[in-house]
């Protein structure tokens, strides 16, 4: 019994999943709210022409849920070219 257990604990397999879901957890939970508050006004700014602003974002990497609230939208004093 104990040989079986260290011998699943020692495996690479155990523990590349285990890397990979914690690097996926880091990812989708800390990650990915910051780069969204970060890109998300300098996106729609040059791709949309608008200025954006956007509270706080919470994202559930296990569930595909993204939820952000204080998120608004404002035209932008972009010159246009004529």
């Amino acid at each position: 019994m104990h040989q079986t257990i260290r011998r699943i604990a020692a495996s690479k397999l155990l523990w590349a999943a285990t890397v990979f879901l914690l690097l996926y957890s880091l990812g989708g939970f800390v990650l990915a709210p910051h780069l969204i508050r970060l890109y998300l006004p300098r996106y729609a700014l040059e791709h949309l022409e608008q200025r954006a602003a956007v509270g706080t974002v919470h994202v559930n990497p296990f569930l595909l849920t993204l939820e952000a609230s204080g998120f608004e939208f404002s035209e932008a004093c972009v010159p246009r070219p004529h």
